[in-house]
């Protein structure tokens, strides 16, 4: 593997870092979210098996 080709896979592995912290800030919000959304007469019947 040439030098390029190692730091092209670190140069990867930053931004896919990166795009994690940001998809762990945003699930850290997104209760709230949810709660404040949730409307409990559009939530989908439950299923009965009989």
């Amino acid at each position: 593997m040439s030098k390029n080709e190692v730091q092209f896979r670190i140069d990867q592995y930053a931004e896919i870092e990166r795009l994690l912290e940001q998809v762990r800030q945003s699930e850290s919000s997104a209760p709230l979210e949810a709660e404040r959304t949730y409307r409990p007469h559009e939530a989908p019947a439950h299923r009965i098996d009989i």
